[in-house]
């Protein structure tokens, strides 16, 4: 923070803006990615589950979304898959992000198991963190 003669600020620090003289912090709400541009708070990424509105990260309002662009969902967040533009609660054992339009089947499996060509998660070797087959810890 830098102050002029008179004792006003000239300069503030990160996330912060001029106002009246004084430095003031920039309400970030919902923002991943934040910056003051021309002594605006300026969000330039929304956190999960919000898209960027007139410079607002504003809620989707699809339940459970994970990224959504101008209110439309594109992806569910982690046990959800996207189904006709709503997030539907998957049953595929194991799965971080399940197919879309499929209960029952994943596209990226968790910790310690591996996509099958069949679309369902599969034990890795004991010990294994990850593996793209039974056999071939990596």
């Amino acid at each position: 923070m830098l102050l002029d003669i008179n004792g006003s600020c000239s300069s503030c620090y990160d996330s912060y803006r001029i106002q009246h003289g004084a430095c003031i912090p920039c309400d970030f709400t919902n923002c991943a990615d934040g910056s003051v541009i021309n002594n605006v708070c300026t969000c330039a990424v929304c956190s999960t589950g919000f898209y960027l509105n007139a410079g607002v990260c504003t809620a989707c309002s699809t339940t459970n979304c994970a990224d959504c662009a101008s209110n439309t969902c594109t992806a569910c967040i982690s046990g959800f898959y996207l189904n006709s533009g709503s997030c539907t609660s998957s049953t595929a054992a194991n799965c971080l992000v399940s197919s879309s339009g499929s209960s029952t089947l994943c596209d990226t499996c968790n910790d310690g198991f591996f996509l099958g060509s069949d679309d369902i998660c599969y034990n890795c070797q004991t010990g294994c963190l990850k593996c793209s087959n039974k056999y071939s810890c990596s």
